[in-house]
């Protein structure tokens, strides 16, 4: 037992190389890297599109926007059709593959604000669909496919042009985040959430992670600190936290 023996009283061969332990390090790190390649490579080029669309889009006319607005709307609700017929044909389609999912109703919030730029609907798009977008992008549940598997494709594409459609209604100008603003956002949670918690125990599903966290991002953080039994009241502080913070770059700024 050496737990309380001092320096000079051990042997010159029980310490650890503080050089291998920093090999250790960088071989850690680029084998993460390495099986992280794909989604740094999505994550980059959905990066560097919407930073450059951006631009391109804050220099064409008023009634340009408002054609691209819709036309990426249109997309979204298209892809996310053909995901659907995809499954329905291949015999995947069932109670667990429904468009639930905040990233699969948000293409029908995208082309109901594009027709209405209603506030409070332009509140829920930057603070809940844009966020959750990124936060699919950064911990995706469709990893288990391979890079040139359609899911796999369709996923990426579908939540870059998620993150795509509010930014450029910020370049617009048709949304103007609030922070006076964010009840809106927790009344049409309000009104989401529960009919979608209920299904959920109706059918054993997990949309909106209502029951379950997704696996391998910050919800099982929030699982395994809470339990069961407060998950979704940590998963709300959680989303809480989040809008806060995507509000206050907004804070003081004129209209």
């Amino acid at each position: 037992m050496r737990f309380f023996t001092y320096e000079t009283q051990l042997p010159d061969d029980v310490g650890f190389s503080l050089f291998l332990l920093i090999l250790w390090g960088i071989y850690t790190f680029i084998n993460v890297i390495r099986r992280r390649k794909g989604l740094l490579a999505w994550l980059a080029g959905i990066l560097a599109f919407t930073a450059i669309a951006a631009l391109w889009f804050s220099q064409r006319p008023a009634y340009r926007q408002r054609r691209i607005s819709w036309a990426v709307a249109w997309l979204l609700c298209a892809m996310i059709v053909v995901e659907k017929v995809v499954l329905a044909l291949t015999g995947h389609l069932n109670v667990y593959s429904l468009p639930f999912h905040l990233c699969e109703l948000a293409p029908l919030l995208y082309l109901l604000f594009a027709w209405r730029h209603w506030d409070w609907l332009g509140q829920v798009l930057y603070t809940l669909c844009l966020p959750g977008a990124a936060a699919a992008l950064l911990f995706p549940d469709w990893s288990a496919y391979p890079q040139w598997n359609f899911m796999n494709l369709n996923s990426f594409l579908v939540h870059g042009l998620l993150i795509l459609f509010p930014i450029l209604q910020l370049v617009e100008h048709t949304i103007r985040p609030r922070l006076g603003s964010l009840w809106k956002v927790w009344l049409f949670l309000a009104v989401l959430v529960p009919p979608m918690w209920l299904f959920n125990h109706a059918f054993g599903t997990n949309y909106l992670f209502l029951n379950a966290a997704s696996p391998n991002s910050p919800l099982t953080w929030i699982l395994g600190f809470t339990g069961p039994a407060w998950y979704l009241l940590g998963y709300a502080l959680l989303g809480l936290a989040v809008m806060v913070v995507m509000l206050l770059p907004w804070v003081g700024r004129k209209e």
